[in-house]
């Protein structure tokens, strides 16, 4: 099984500084903020929000979904 490039840098981030990895996927939201909050009270929830955000399905630009705002 292949791994992107991308995909093993944003893990090692996860890894180093959570934050940061979740803002470089989901930009600066509740994701983000979030993500602040548990790694100030621990930096293991932290890490597994993070791995959660990268890992996981990534959001559909609003572009491809058709809606117009």
């Amino acid at each position: 099984m292949a791994f992107a490039p991308g995909v093993v840098c944003e893990t090692i981030i996860s890894f180093l500084l959570p934050p940061l990895a979740v803002l470089m996927v989901r930009g600066c939201g509740c994701s983000f903020a979030l993500n602040i909050i548990l790694t100030i009270l621990g930096w293991i929830p932290g890490v597994i929000h993070a791995l959660l955000v990268t890992c996981g399905p990534r959001p559909t630009p609003a572009y491809r979904t058709g809606y117009r705002y």
